[in-house]
């Protein structure tokens, strides 16, 4: 039959090379259209290039630059290197986030290569990653997320046969990201079933990683650094965050869902215990974090890995339907990840556009500049005067005072705001609300005026300077 022929051929090469021109397609648009398609680029630009030019990364909050800097410092230090060698660039950040991909990927099939049939078929499999239109997006821009996870699943792979070495390196990984805990948490419960006695070992072991190296960066940054990693990052929680993003994040990857819903019963039934299933269910939990305000589909990328992790290491030994199932979702990925590539190519490509045609703008104009976007702010050859989400929820908490702000916005202090939103919109986009608060908002347009709308962008000068 037909079915048993392609099911029995090397049908994964087929789903590798679509996932491998995906992602080189993704990779070579947004290198040529180097806008950040992501607001928080920009930022940990701003901080790499302030600590490259000795610069505080965790400053007060009593005087200018207001903002948070919500991570442990070890991917802001890396940029900073990058930066000293390659300029203030995005791109260097952006292949770091790259390399970091792959590493993820490599370590993952490393960890099933005995389950997996193999390490070159595990690779194989774990490379399908690629025909995932989230993962390959977030695999594209500069964040924390990605070198955490290869962090974590380093440590991981290390765990099994090096306990105490895969359990500093997965300590390390709460450095780059400090709520980076669903590995270790993992690890930990997987070896408690086994020997509670080294799980406790071992737990004391990472405590003791994790203070240590907490105390060592807080020595190098300050008093403020252990004030910005862990009071200032609790945040808003509401279900419409978490419920959005479940639909966007989880709707598509339903059969592998169901798949490592299969496997998992079989194994519980069996009564195996197994580091990948721990790990399968702590990511899923982890999938609740989602439920800040702010969040977005980063939060669900190491799910993806565990879910592939899970299924792969349980794939080759299944009966054919299941693979024929895992087939079958892995059409329809690639169906949703053109899909998406195409509409968000129109999105980057337009926003590129206006973004060329702002920022000579906006290195005109002398003053700080508070924009949504902070790479526009970091394009101009500016420093972020003021991160308007962070602050704005710790206004909300009580936990910063405004008032200076809101008179630096009248004052002049402030010399242009660019937002994606109009202040006349009565009903503005969702997070509009929540990226400033209503005394910011009323402030603005009281005292500026909307010079232009270039793209999604909206430039905003004080009404002083107005002809």
């Amino acid at each position: 039959m037909w079915r048993e022929r392609f099911l029995n051929k090397r049908w994964s090469y087929i789903f590798l090379g679509l996932g491998f021109l995906f992602f080189i397609y993704w990779v070579q648009f947004v290198f040529r259209h180097p806008v950040s398609y992501d607001i928080g680029e920009g930022f940990l630009l701003d901080r790499a290039i302030a600590l490259a030019s000795g610069r505080s990364v965790y400053p007060s909050l009593v005087s200018p630059p207001y903002l948070v800097t919500p991570y442990t410092p070890v991917v802001i230090i890396i940029l900073a290197g990058l930066s000293k060698v390659f300029g203030q660039h995005l791109w260097p950040g952006r292949l770091f986030t790259i390399f970091c991909l792959l590493g993820s990927v490599s370590a993952a099939a490393y960890m099933i290569k005995d389950k997996g049939g193999g390490l070159k078929k595990s690779l194989i499999y774990m490379l399908l990653l690629l025909c995932s239109y989230h993962v390959i997006s977030m695999a594209t821009i500069f964040t924390v997320q990605w070198p955490a996870i290869f962090i974590s699943l380093l440590g991981l792979a290390f765990f099994q046969k090096r306990p105490y070495v895969g359990i500093f390196i997965m300590s390390f990984g709460l450095m780059a990201k400090q709520s980076q805990m669903l590995a270790p948490s993992a690890a930990l419960m997987w070896m408690l079933f086994k020997d509670w006695k080294q799980a406790l070992r071992l737990g004391g072991f990472f405590l003791f990683c994790v203070f240590a190296e907490l105390w060592i960066f807080s020595q190098m940054f300050g008093e403020m650094f252990l004030t910005h990693i862990l009071k200032y990052t609790v945040g808003t929680y509401g279900p419409g965050n978490f419920s959005r993003l479940a639909a966007y994040g989880l709707t598509p990857y339903f059969i592998l869902v169901i798949l490592a819903g299969v496997f998992a019963f079989r194994m519980i039934r069996e009564k195996k215990s197994d580091l990948l299933l721990f790990y399968l269910f702590v990511t899923s939990l982890g999938l609740f974090a989602s439920l800040r305000l702010g969040s977005d589909v980063k939060y669900f990328l190491e799910f993806y890995v565990a879910l592939f992790m899970f299924v792969v290491a349980s794939i080759h030994r299944s009966e054919k339907k299941l693979k024929a199932a895992f087939i079958i979702q892995l059409v329809l990925l690639c169906l949703f990840t053109t899909y998406m590539l195409q509409w968000n190519s129109k999105r980057v490509y337009e926003k590129d556009l206006a973004a060329r045609e702002l920022v000579p703008v906006l290195k005109k104009i002398r003053g700080n500049i508070i924009s949504e976007d902070s790479s526009l702010v970091v394009m101009s050859g500016k420093g972020i005067f003021m991160e308007s989400f962070p602050m704005s929820e710790l206004a909300k908490r009580g936990l910063w005072d405004q008032a200076p702000f809101l008179e630096s916005l009248r004052n002049g202090e402030v010399s242009a705001v660019v937002l994606q939103f109009a202040l006349t919109d009565e009903n503005p986009y969702f997070t509009a609300k929540d990226r400033f608060t209503p005394q910011m908002r009323d402030v603005i347009k009281k005292n500026f005026f909307l010079d232009r709308k270039t793209g999604p962008f909206y430039l905003y000068l004080p009404k002083n300077t107005k002809q």
